[in-house]
């Protein structure tokens, strides 16, 4: 027996991923009535494809675990309501039979109900090590609940399940593709109507197996992970997908030639330390000690820029600083620790004026900007530096010359001038293939006073002398 948790969005997002499923499943979903096995198993798997991977409480060997959960949570929640409603359902008002049955709480409730003396009054009771992996749940959906107070924790009971499962035909075609990506060591798959799935890396290309795939191939391959609202859309869309078994992969959905196409760029499972992506001591000794200013951190898309923007927020987090990020859409997830960590999906959470007033209102050190549009998010970033923060930007340029240049033609409107002035470092980085994997290549510039005055001049390019003056090797 155990227990599987995970967080979702609020029940009208679940709602939206779930009409991906068939209609007559989507019908007994939404009857808040005791749910069947199929339309309880299409739940179960959009809960886990909706929310963050979520983990196993082990009960296997545990007598009476009902009542010793009943009592834990209890303790953990302040309210005997509310731990009955986390193991048997109530807040979403259904149950499924058989081998399933949910429970769930929006995070907002967990925080008001779970404080420093109800958890150590919990653990004081605590007998199994299960009991303990449960008052974590508890606590780390509490210290969530700050920046996404409508997600809900869910946990899920299925017999003997270990992992949750998606529908066969789902999960034999998506999910064995992306299991093909994490044993390759690929950074991508694509999908792309009159190929085969093709992976990506230093290895080169590799396609898999010789059929080709058809427009309605790519559409069942695509559809078990995206909610119907995107799949509709005829522009291009960026989307985020989790799984406990396989990690998180960004999804990027187009069309060529009429047809939709698609790409999934694999992220790591966990946000690298800024140690273990190579950043050399010579580089993180000066960044680390950036209070205020624009951090333009730069270079080609799949070079890893995303990567070390997320390892370089969690680090300021860890040292204690207050941080704020806009993503489109979410890449990692950033862990809670010393400092706050608060994280906003553009066009869901926040667009852009609602998170820079946000940010204006709010005691931050550091203000970020992944993956939003390059003038929009520039623009933003050098708002917040001019204001004392220290704004971080991604951006994309082929050189470091280049990001400069363009840097200082989007900033025009202010004659140059906040970039002059407020600019604090800058970061050009690639990915080369070396020994079948990937290497870091850095190149870091803490801005001269000639470059200063070449980017307040108007003078396109700067001298290569400009970034010899300050920089650090």
């Amino acid at each position: 027996m155990s227990l599987l948790h995970a967080r979702f969005l609020e029940p009208e997002s679940l709602r939206e991923q779930l009409r991906a499923v068939p209609h007559r499943v989507l019908e007994a979903t939404f009857d808040t009535g005791t749910l069947g096995d199929e339309a309880a198993a299409a739940l179960a798997a959009t809960i886990f494809r909706a929310g963050e991977p979520g983990g196993v409480l082990d009960l296997e060997g545990a007598s009476n675990w009902e009542q010793r959960f009943h009592l834990i949570a209890s303790l953990a929640l302040t309210d005997d309501a509310l731990a009955t409603q986390l193991l048997e359902g109530g807040w979403l008002d259904r149950r499924g039979v058989g081998a399933f049955a949910f429970g769930s709480l929006p995070l907002r409730v967990v925080a008001r109900q779970v404080n420093k003396t109800s958890l150590r009054q919990a653990r004081e009771a605590v007998q199994f090590g299960w009991e303990s992996e449960l008052l974590n749940v508890l606590e780390s959906s509490a210290m969530r609940a700050e920046r996404a107070p409508e997600e809900h924790v869910v946990l899920l009971r299925r017999g003997d399940l270990s992992s949750p499962q998606p529908s066969r035909t789902e999960a034999l075609q998506i999910s064995t593709l992306l299991k093909e990506v994490r044993a390759h060591g690929a950074t991508d798959l694509t999908l792309t109507v009159g190929l085969p799935p093709t992976l990506h890396g230093a290895f080169g290309s590799k396609a898999l197996g010789e059929a080709l795939l058809t427009p309605d191939e790519v559409a069942d391959l695509v559809s078990p992970v995206l909610p119907s609202s995107l799949l509709a859309a005829r522009g291009p869309v960026v989307h985020s997908v989790a799984s406990t078994e396989l990690g998180r992969f960004r999804v990027t959905v187009t069309t060529e030639r009429t047809f939709r196409a698609a790409t999934f760029r694999a992220l790591p499972s966990a946000i690298p330390t800024l140690d273990e992506l190579g950043l050399s001591p010579l580089v993180q000794g000066p960044l680390l000690r950036l209070e205020r200013g624009l951090l333009l951190l730069s270079g080609e898309p799949g070079n890893g820029r995303s990567t070390l923007y997320s390892a370089l927020l969690q680090r300021f987090v860890a040292d204690g600083r207050h941080v704020a990020s806009l993503e489109e859409p979410l890449g990692l997830p950033l862990r809670p620790g010393p400092g706050a960590a608060r994280q906003s999906i553009l066009g869901m959470d926040a667009d852009l004026s609602d998170f820079a007033r946000a940010t204006r209102l709010q005691p931050l050190d550091v203000v970020g900007f992944d993956l939003v549009d390059d003038a929009q998010a520039l623009d933003l970033a050098l708002d917040a530096a001019m204001d004392g923060r220290l704004a971080v930007c991604v951006f994309r340029a082929p050189n470091v010359t280049a990001a400069i240049h363009r840097a200082g033609v989007l900033d025009g409107k202010h004659h140059r001038r906040r970039l002059s002035e407020g600019l604090a470092a800058f970061i050009y980085q690639r990915l080369f293939p070396l020994d079948g994997k990937h290497v870091l290549e850095v190149d870091f510039h803490l801005p001269s006073m000639a470059l200063r005055r070449h980017v307040r001049a108007h003078e396109t390019p700067p001298p290569p002398i400009v970034f010899e003056t300050d920089s650090v090797g």
